[in-house]
């Protein structure tokens, strides 16, 4: 079997990611700032600290949901 023939071959599979849970720090950051989310700078950075366990993920994606994704331009710097 040749090289092409094992790569057509080869099962493949679908990598994704979620909207809300790829929002870079500073744009968070600044989303909370904006609207005067009640979300502290400690949560912010636990959601950034990547471990073994993270903390503060659904506050942190409920707090996009409830208070800071609310106009097209929002949305649009994600």
């Amino acid at each position: 079997m040749t090289l092409d023939d094992f790569l057509r071959r080869l099962p493949k599979l679908e990598l994704h990611c979620h909207l809300l849970g790829s929002v870079r720090r500073d744009t968070f950051a600044d989303l909370v700032r904006q609207r005067a989310a009640p979300i502290s700078e400690a949560e912010i950075a636990a959601f950034y600290t990547r471990g073994e366990k993270p903390v503060g993920v659904l506050r942190v994606l409920r707090a996009l949901d409830a208070w800071l994704l609310r106009t097209a331009d929002d949305f649009h710097r994600l």
